[in-house]
């Protein structure tokens, strides 16, 4: 089961149910039921007081001519 949780954002329901000789509907049932304790678990933050946040400009990357290997 271990292996099934840990793998679940690497590999298709399908592979690790090949893998650990599981059928396929039992590790879909396990990777349902484990998401939905994520979900019931996570809960929104409360702030309160005073919340202060500055701008952040992330940039797309570079733009003009493509780098070319120096041949």
């Amino acid at each position: 089961m271990f292996y099934i949780i840990l793998n679940l954002d690497k590999k298709s329901i399908k592979r690790l149910a090949d893998e650990s000789g599981h059928k396929w509907d039992s590790v879909y049932r396990l990777a349902q039921e484990f998401r939905e304790c994520l979900v019931d678990e996570a809960k929104d933050p409360v702030l309160s007081g005073e919340i202060e946040f500055d701008e952040m400009y992330q940039s797309a990357g570079t733009k003009g001519l493509k780098k070319t290997s120096g041949n």
